[in-house]
């Protein structure tokens, strides 16, 4: 009974194909997610020294490194003023001068130092200002002005580093932005932007690699909370994001639905220590991919299952509860009495008893 309640449910709600096949208790399946084996993670202690770390479990956030996580790969960083990940070993800083530059960490996947001709190699000007910057892999790159601009670039080159550009880097693909403080990114499209208030808000870029200046539905739409203690929070791709504490302990945390922006969260993890004298910390961007034909389900927060519809949350069913969850297009709610907005894609349906 419960499996052809919850089909029709899905049916009128987000698609006939939806959870058409839902059990009760549906076995778990962890293919909405892939990270690298070991997904680098990069950070500039008080001494200016780079350090290295290989987190083993990106995908479920364990406390699992590589042995020699910790070790010094370059120095004199502190003088750099944002250092930001490229991806695939690119790593992009910005000087005092406000000059951007190149560098390719050889091996990022088990730390060993060593970079690419070229490194430190000056690709642009002018990038001093920003609020923000952040790269989605890809030679991606969105940088937040103070005037709450978003600029959006490509570098053609991040392989090698030569100082190409695409045809239309910098200009303007959003305004409005005074309030984003912190930028993260996950990939395809997908941007975070962490307001003052600490509410995180999510974004689809619907033309990432040319530039254009299309957002997906539900673009905006507060996607999480409670952020704004955070210090140098870094996606490492599909959702799953690092960042450190007031007293120095990194966290792993994991958007599940980062291809529709569903406020849906795994629980989050804590991580290593002793990271209070550190001024960045940065993951590799292009570690982790969202699984954008997954149907099937995948573990959510205790007690909870996701159901996943190509890649996307559709359904949200928590252990014991009789509600379900259901995510669909976006509707927005007013009052005459008030020029206040509530905007949701979440339809919250009573199931029937057993």
């Amino acid at each position: 009974m419960l499996r052809t309640q919850l089909a029709v449910l899905a049916a009128g709600l987000v698609g006939a194909s939806l959870l058409s096949t839902v059990n009760p208790r549906p076995a778990v399946a962890a293919s909405a997610l892939t990270c690298s084996a070991v997904v680098p993670v990069y950070g500039i202690d008080g001494g200016g020294k780079l350090r290295w770390y290989g987190h083993r479990a990106g995908a479920s956030g364990e406390d699992s490194w590589v042995a020699d996580s910790g070790k010094e790969i370059g120095y004199g960083w502190n003088t750099l003023a944002k250092v930001f990940s490229g991806g695939n070993g690119v790593i992009y800083a910005v000087d005092g001068d406000g000059d951007l530059k190149w560098y390719r960490h050889l091996d990022p996947a088990t730390g060993e130092r060593g970079w690419a001709p070229g490194e430190r190699t000056v690709i642009g000007h002018g990038w001093g200002d920003f609020v923000d910057i952040v790269s989605a892999g890809s030679g991606v790159i969105y940088a937040l002005d103070k005037a709450g601009d978003l600029h959006w670039y490509r570098h053609l080159s991040p392989t090698t580093g030569e100082a190409q550009w695409a045809p239309g880097s910098g200009k303007v693909i959003r305004s409005g932005w005074t309030a984003i403080t912190t930028l993260m990114t996950g990939r395809d499209g997908t941007l975070y932007g962490v307001n003052t208030k600490g509410h995180v808000r999510w974004y689809d870029h619907a033309d990432p690699l040319a530039g254009g200046t299309a957002f997906g539905p539900g673009t905006g739409l507060v996607t999480g909370e409670g952020w704004e203690d955070y210090r140098s929070p870094s996606d490492a791709g599909a959702g799953v994001v690092y960042a450190l504490d007031a007293s120095g302990r990194m966290w792993w945390h994991h958007h599940a639905d980062p291809l529709a922006g569903a406020p849906v969260w795994q629980d989050r993890r804590p991580l290593k220590e002793g990271f209070a004298s550190f001024t960045t910390l940065f993951a590799d961007a292009a570690a982790c991919s969202p699984g954008q034909s997954f149907t099937g389900y995948a573990p959510g927060k205790s007690g909870q299952n996701l159901y996943y519809s190509q890649g996307r949350v559709g359904a949200v069913l928590t252990e014991g509860a009789r509600t379900a969850v259901t995510y669909g297009q976006q509707r927005k709610f007013a009052e005459p009495t008030t020029e206040a907005t509530v905007s949701t894609r979440a339809w919250v349906r009573l199931l029937p008893g057993p």
